[in-house]
């Protein structure tokens, strides 16, 4: 009499039983397929969210860059104190940055730097975003003109690590501003959490 093992008899019975193999194989198949299918709409999901995310991030800086636009432009270029009519709206940029939940960097001529440069020059920006979170290439469209509009790129928002806060991905907006005095400014607004 000789023992046969478990695995020759799955064996054996793998060979002579067609109903077994056809349902494993469906089995096998079906997850395949269920698998993949998953994938596929999980990367379509997440392409819509990031999408719709990045359409209304570039919406939301492009309406706070026509703002800051029509208050400098409704400024007269003869004002005596244009730096302190600047530093205001820079403020008020920045607050309703926080408001709304983005974190603001603005580069250009702005009075009251947060670096300590002198005033008419500088940056100003949401406390504890470092500067490195702005991609050079899309600082140089901006400076350059050759962005029409709002132009935006994707970038890791980065934070003071004294402020526990780590990186996240989002999507990073600049605008060129004309000031009435013919300076302009350029705010980079970064907007996280795509």
């Amino acid at each position: 009499m000789t023992d046969d093992g478990p695995l020759r008899r799955a064996a054996t019975f793998w060979r002579r039983s067609i109903q077994a193999r056809v349902v494993v194989s469906t089995l096998l198949l079906s997850a395949v397929v269920v698998s993949l299918v998953g994938w596929v709409l999980m990367q379509q999901i997440t392409d819509g969210l990031v999408g719709g995310k990045t359409a209304s991030s570039v919406a939301e800086a492009t309406r706070g860059a026509q703002d800051a636009q029509v208050r400098l432009s409704a400024a007269s270029g003869r004002d005596l104190d244009s730096n302190t009519q600047l530093t205001q709206l820079v403020a008020s940029i920045v607050s309703r940055g926080a408001v709304q939940g983005y974190d603001v960097v603005l580069t250009g001529p702005v009075a009251g730097s947060s670096q300590g440069i002198a005033a008419g020059s500088g940056t100003r920006k949401t406390p504890g975003v470092l500067d490195d979170s702005l991609p050079q290439s899309l600082r140089r469209t901006v400076e350059d003109g050759r962005g029409t509009g709002t132009s935006w790129t994707f970038s890791k928002i980065r934070y003071d690590p004294a402020l526990d806060r780590r990186p996240v991905p989002g999507v990073v907006t600049g605008s060129r501003l004309t000031l009435p005095a013919d300076r302009d400014v350029r705010a980079l607004l970064p907007l996280p959490d795509v």
